[in-house]
């Protein structure tokens, strides 16, 4: 369905990646974890300076980030990784500490796209 209709711009540290839709020229959003793709409808120059500046809880989920940071001793995680769900949401996961693992994000996407049927 999205094969060839998007440009990806950058991935956050649950994995979920940011495009650009080549249409419309709008930012969505492949959340893996949840198995949803989100319309943000703003452009590249809103999401950047807009969502994001302003609601980085929504668009970054920032304070979990700040809550599995601290629960992992702050250690950094290595460019090519991700933090992923061991059992997505959308199979039954809870959005809980327990359910999150640190994931190569290639390997994460080669095994969430089949679920997520793109």
């Amino acid at each position: 369905k999205y094969k060839d209709t998007f440009s990806v711009l950058s991935y956050d540290w649950m994995g979920r990646i940011f495009a650009l839709e080549k249409k419309t020229n709008m930012v969505i959003l492949f959340e893996p974890g949840t198995g949803d793709v989100y319309d943000t409808d703003a452009d590249i120059i809103k999401f950047h300076d807009e969502l994001i500046s302003q609601n980085p809880i929504e668009c970054l989920v920032s304070d979990l980030f700040e809550y599995w940071y601290k629960a992992n001793d702050y250690k950094p995680l290595a460019y090519k990784d991700c933090v992923s769900y061991k059992v997505p949401l959308f199979l039954g996961g809870k959005d809980e500490l327990d359910n999150l693992d640190i994931c190569d994000v290639e390997v994460y996407w080669e095994i969430m796209m089949p679920l997520m049927n793109l």
